[in-house]
């Protein structure tokens, strides 16, 4: 599961990450509502904790949204939502 992560995260961004532990970061589960294909239902993300050289080239693909180096300590100032501060805080040692 770990490199099928790492794969993803060189497909989307074209940057080369490390796995920083050996197990699963952080599970969220939020609900996708229903469209006129599909009713709704939960959708897991399974997490794991990477590194990756900051002075990489992100070349982001059509899947990837958004993707930006930011220091660990602002991640939070740039996506506020409790799925988001729930892994800063797990990596985040004075909270």
């Amino acid at each position: 599961m770990r490199g099928v992560a790492l794969r993803e995260v060189w497909e989307e961004t074209g940057v080369k990450a490390m796995p920083l532990g050996t197990g699963i970061f952080d599970v969220d589960v939020h609900t996708i509502p229903a469209n006129s294909r599909e009713a709704a239902h939960y959708h897991y993300d399974i997490r794991f904790l990477l590194e990756a050289d900051p002075v990489q080239k992100i070349e982001r693909n059509h899947e990837a949204k958004e993707v930006r180096w930011v220091p660990m300590e602002e991640a939070r100032l740039y996506n506020a939502s409790e799925s988001i501060l729930r892994m800063w805080r797990k990596n985040s040692p004075n909270v």
